[in-house]
């Protein structure tokens, strides 16, 4: 094997590698022979089937897996002859291979920097420790209440619901004159105001009182995600059977039972046990982004550029995709796309 470095600029090295035929030669008969020793062919005895007839029936493909096999053996022979660190994978291309001939390949490879380890004495870090509140805990505890929400029937008759009411209803939806697949329901109930159902619905169920029949005209929206409905106009008869007016839920010892615990004591000092978690996971990153923040001050060192490029291309993969959950497009933050991309080389430390 010849090894030839070609190229050492900055924290990139090239090479030119070249395998003799007579090494790819003696690697393809050793593998054949093992193979013909245990394959199976008609007409044939076992342990008995001719190299020369393998080869002809499966010598391609062997000499496939022999040129991966030396690419990747070969390629660290030359890494560890000049004592590479890999920052990378290296980028390997075959530029030379026939049948009979030497195997001829270049590799290019990005290495890790030197990096001269600071005096960590130097480095100061102050954990914060927050107490949690009884106005914190208070103020969970409401928020837990209001998710217990119960709807209690209104015996009015009269009573004409509003936004933050619920409706005990029966509903048909029809496109066309004819009901829908999925358009149907019977004793549903309906918050109005939650924007559960399809834009325009629940406004028009604000005012009904129990017992009342109503006809509700929608338009399915363009991007619905049932193809055969999206964009169509339907109509829905609905049936009140019921208006619902929301129970305030009293903080108590019953509110903890209805989760599962013993008390309102027990229901308190696990909530504290969450916000004081919560506040430990944030102090812990603001340590760590500190002490981050100051080995990066210490430390003054060229990057990989396709580090870099990868470390780059997931921060950005997640902004994207944080920008997406919030339904938003780069272009409704205050930089443009070229304003937020880093250039190249500006990473460095």
């Amino acid at each position: 094997m010849q090894i030839e470095q070609t190229s050492s600029e900055g924290l990139t090295r090239a090479y030119k590698i070249t395998v003799e035929a007579a090494v790819l030669e003696d690697k393809l008969q050793e593998r054949l022979v093992k193979i013909a020793a245990d394959i199976k062919l008609d007409g044939f005895r076992p342990g008995k089937v001719p190299v020369a007839h393998v080869r002809r029936l499966h010598g391609d493909a062997v000499m496939g897996e022999v040129l991966e096999e030396t690419v990747n053996t070969t390629s660290q022979e030359a890494l560890e002859k000049d004592n590479i660190r890999p920052a990378m994978q290296p980028d390997i291309e075959i530029t030379s291979f026939e049948q009979g001939s030497n195997l001829e390949y270049t590799m290019s490879v990005e290495i890790m920097p030197d990096i001269e380890t600071a005096d960590f004495s130097k480095i100061a870090l102050v954990k914060e420790v927050a107490k949690v509140a009884d106005s914190d805990i208070d103020d969970a505890v409401k928020n837990l209440a209001e998710q217990q929400t119960r709807y209690e029937k209104v015996e009015d008759a009269g009573y004409a619901a509003a936004d933050g009411d619920a409706l005990l209803i029966d509903f048909v939806g029809k496109v066309d004159g004819e009901a829908f697949e999925g358009g149907a329901a019977e004793q549903f109930q309906l918050v109005l105001g939650s924007a559960s159902f399809i834009p325009g619905f629940e406004e028009q169920l604000v005012g009904v009182k129990a017992g009342e029949e109503k006809t509700v005209p929608v338009a399915f929206p363009e991007d619905y995600n049932a193809a055969h409905l999206a964009g169509q106009d339907a109509v829905f008869e609905v049936t009140v059977h019921e208006v619902q007016k929301s129970a305030e839920v009293e903080i108590n010892d019953e509110l903890a039972v209805q989760v599962g615990l013993t008390d309102l004591a027990e229901l308190r000092s696990r909530i504290s046990e969450q916000i004081s978690g919560e506040f430990g996971q944030f102090t812990r990153a603001k340590l760590k982004r500190g002490l981050l923040d100051q080995l990066a001050d210490l430390h003054i060192f060229e990057v990989p550029p396709g580090m870099e490029t990868m470390e780059f291309n997931q921060i950005w993969q997640d902004f994207t995709e944080q920008l997406e959950k919030q339904d938003k497009k780069i272009e409704d933050e205050d930089q443009s796309e070229e304003e937020l991309v880093v250039p190249q080389g500006e990473m460095k430390r």
